[in-house]
């Protein structure tokens, strides 16, 4: 029997928890996003550190946007995410220890990282998770790499994402193998 979709609003269904469930098997974890945000790291941090071979594929929109969308948290960026991974920041003192984190997890995992240079070009958003066991999960929708977006924030972003347990398939943006 094939399992449904289902919807992940953040209210009855939140994105962060179906990740979390997912990514306990998932020997790949591609993200697209328009937005990344240390706090959307912070928020599956611990299933994204318990497995550093697993390979993450990154594809996101302008850097500038970095920590733009996650608005509850009116801190001064600490960090910044180019291709070549998450740098921190001199002299910024808040948000510092989650950036170093999230930067010590990009340098000691296979994570790569991509990213759309034509500014307000890349808008969708999509999280799959491949199991070596020959399945996955998907969601595509409208929730980005942010707290906010995958629900974990005491204001959550009401989001539409569409979930499905799904077949292994590539995506067009990766290399030959992933």
């Amino acid at each position: 029997m094939k399992t449904p979709p289902v919807i992940l609003d953040n209210r009855r269904a939140k994105l962060a928890d179906y990740l979390r469930a997912h990514l306990r098997d998932a020997g790949l974890f591609r993200i697209v996003s328009a937005y990344f945000s240390v706090f959307g790291f912070e928020t599956l941090a611990a299933e994204l550190e318990s497995s550093p071979a697993r390979k993450v594929r990154f594809l996101f929109g302008d850097p500038e946007s970095a920590g733009d969308s996650d608005t509850g948290e009116k801190t001064s960026r600490a960090f910044s995410l180019t291709e070549s991974g998450l740098s921190v920041q001199e002299g910024v003192l808040q948000q510092r220890d989650l950036a170093q984190r999230c930067a010590e997890w990009i340098r000691k995992s296979n994570v790569q990282i991509r990213k759309i240079s034509r500014r307000n070009f890349l808008h969708g958003k999509m999280y799959h998770m491949e199991s070596e066991a020959g399945g996955g999960a998907a969601t595509v929708g409208s929730s980005n790499f942010t707290r906010r977006g995958m629900g974990e924030s005491q204001n959550p972003n009401i989001e539409i994402n569409l979930a499905k347990r799904c077949a292994i398939f590539r995506i067009l943006y990766n290399t030959k193998n992933d």
